[in-house]
């Protein structure tokens, strides 16, 4: 005997395959969606959905069939010479839209965890001012902690007749030393338009977006992606940075330059036609220094505030000559007055050494190093991102104490809208 479905219960048997298909993560929303349509059928929902849930997933066909069962078993018998008056169809039911996995989910039967609360930055890695600056909600409990009473007043002597009272001593300004949540909060409170330019090879293709993602609701800033992988400063014959550099800030005017570059710099150099190896010390980063000066003579020749990230600890073949490439980027910043973000102390060891994973203050291990042990993983761009952020907000304070007249207006701060990222590797091309 044959059963002629309507079509809603059609629509039902092939919604729950397909939530079968997507890994029955959906189909409880689907289920609630058809009951609503379709109130006059019971319990029909409720039983297709535990056979679902009941059925294992790499095995559609028994899937299909059991779920085919359980709706006949819930219809009455139809033959095709039947003569009953089928009721109306009920209202045609609300088009869900689902987004289709990957293929290699297909055939997988999990059930989605609950978000946990975030643990990735430990304790004892965030100094004092930074873990002021981390923290928002420090101001509104300094706010909220009752203030200690005050001592009484000491009672003034009155004056002795014949007797000289002593001279008046001035009182001692102490004016107590701004924090960077402080800054951070001025800055919010007074935005500019201030242009951020992220200028380096691969290792600032990741830093770039997730710093970016960290201050996108900040409004009046603006930030400019200059970056191109496998890129350096010791061979300008594959890819002339300062030429490139030059060409970028002429056509984006960025107001701060944020660099981290380097992983691609333990090469020989070529300096005074000789060649300078990078085995030779000092005098091998003494040249690489005069090629990270001709970077801040373009940074001061367009008046742009310079913030160097240097390079963190390095567990490849070439770390050793990577090291000294981090010690020479620390001395010329040094030398130059260039604020420096040294990430070694975060990202390695005890002893500076390079590690893959680290021990968060909950005792979870978590990883900090891709697996090419040069670049960084999401969790060690964030801690880069907190160790950079007290030294941009600095670098935005005095760009906005030297440009007033780029404050926002009243109209540009009621407007929505969050930071742009423009990305300009089309200003630099590589051969």
């Amino acid at each position: 005997m044959r059963f002629k479905l309507p079509n809603s219960l059609k629509i039902c048997l092939g919604t729950c395959m397909a939530a079968l298909i997507l890994g029955l993560q959906n189909i409880d929303e689907y289920c609630e969606q058809f009951e609503s349509s379709h109130p006059e059928l019971g319990g029909l929902a409720d039983a297709v959905k535990q056979a679902a849930y009941r059925t294992m997933l790499p095995r559609l066909y028994h899937a299909e069939r059991e779920l085919f069962s359980t709706v006949c078993r819930e219809l009455p018998s139809l033959s095709d010479n039947s003569k009953e008056v089928l009721p109306p169809p009920p209202p045609k039911p609300k088009i869900v839209y689902v987004r289709v996995p990957a293929l290699r989910q297909l055939n997988t039967f999990r059930r989605v965890p609950p978000k946990k609360e975030s643990t990735l930055i430990p304790d004892e890695l965030i100094s004092e001012p930074t873990a002021d600056f981390l923290q928002p909600d420090a101001a509104k409990k300094a706010e909220e902690t009752p203030a200690p009473p005050t001592p009484a007043e000491p009672s003034i002597p009155k004056p002795v007749p014949g007797q000289q009272s002593p001279a008046p001593q001035p009182e001692s300004d102490t004016v107590q030393p701004r924090t960077p949540a402080d800054i951070c909060r001025e800055n919010e409170q007074s935005p500019v338009h201030c242009r951020i330019m992220l200028l380096g090879d691969s290792l600032m293709e990741d830093l770039g977006p997730a710093m970016h993602r960290s201050l996108r609701h900040r409004k009046g800033l603006h930030f400019i992606l200059t970056a191109k992988y496998s890129t350096g400063l010791t061979r300008p014959e594959y890819f002339n940075w300062p030429e490139n550099m030059e060409n970028a800030v002429v056509a984006t005017r960025p107001d701060i330059i944020v660099f981290f570059i380097g992983a691609n710099d333990g090469m020989p150099i070529k300096k005074d036609g000789r060649t300078v190896y990078p085995n030779s010390g000092e005098a091998w980063r003494a040249a690489y220094r005069t090629k990270m000066y001709e970077l801040f003579e373009i940074g001061r020749r367009y008046n742009c505030e310079m913030i160097w990230v240097g390079l963190p600890p390095m567990g490849s073949r070439y770390a050793g000559i990577l090291a000294e490439t981090a010690q020479a980027q620390r001395d010329g910043c040094n030398e130059q007055g260039i604020r420096f973000v040294d990430t070694i102390p975060i990202l390695g060891d005890e002893n500076g050494k390079f590690r893959t994973y680290m021990t968060d203050s909950r005792g979870k291990t978590i990883r900090l190093r891709a697996r090419d042990k040069e670049h960084l993983s999401p969790v060690g761009n964030k801690l880069v991102i907190e160790q950079l952020l007290p030294i941009l907000e600095q670098s935005i304070a005095e760009f906005r104490n030297k440009h007033p007249e780029k404050r926002l207006s009243d109209e540009e701060l009621a407007r929505p809208g969050r930071a742009p990222l423009d990305i300009t590797i089309k200003y630099a091309p590589g051969k």
